[in-house]
């Protein structure tokens, strides 16, 4: 198989559901792994027919938890202490955010223009959220990494935050796996 093609994720579609080899992106995990003195391991179903890649990295006493699977989108997630019970959402636009602009419905806006056109903002407490993007450019590392969504919801169980940011399944170098570190840092140096 030349380089080209084994740099192509296998893809096989069952009963609808899209699968990806995340077999192929190994190495690249270890690597980070070995820079930031991590941890890393597969974990494979009963079957062996599925695959799940999984990355801890320690932040400042907070445990970064990376996950991929062969169904789902990378996940990177951790448990942080913040003093409010705050909580928000920022997503992709979709039609439906198109629609209640459309109708006038706006939304909370940052002021920078590549984010709010990619993003929308949901919280019930729009300053905490403007604060945090503002402070220190991250929302504008939020486009620069090309993150799905970033959710900080509160757990009344742990008494904690849990911050997850989803990135795409495309996701395969060193340097794109750093970048997704250094925003999960900046989001917790911002949170705590």
């Amino acid at each position: 198989m030349t380089k080209a093609k084994s740099k192509v994720f296998r893809e096989i579609y069952i009963e609808g559901q899209q699968f990806k080899d995340v077999l192929a992106k190994r190495a690249a995990w270890e690597e980070v792994a070995r820079m930031y003195n991590g941890s890393f391991k597969t974990i494979k179903t009963v079957s062996a027919d599925l695959m799940t890649l999984m990355l801890e990295i320690e932040y400042k006493d907070h445990q970064l938890v990376f996950r991929e699977t062969d169904r789902q989108a990378l996940r990177v997630e951790v448990w942080v202490h913040v003093p409010s019970h705050n909580e928000f959402f920022i997503s992709l636009r979709d039609w439906t955010d198109k629609l209640a602009a459309i109708l006038g419905r706006r939304g909370v806006r940052t002021g920078l223009a590549e984010f709010d056109a990619k993003y929308s903002i949901n919280s019930k407490e729009p300053d905490f959220v403007m604060e945090l993007l503002n402070n220190g450019l991250l929302a504008e590392k939020i486009v620069a990494t090309d993150v799905y969504s970033v959710i900080l919801e509160y757990d009344n169980r742990t008494q904690r935050h849990r911050l997850v940011t989803v990135k795409d399944r495309t996701t395969e170098s060193v340097e794109e796996l750093k970048e997704l570190i250094d925003l999960t840092c900046m989001m917790v140096d911002q949170l705590i």
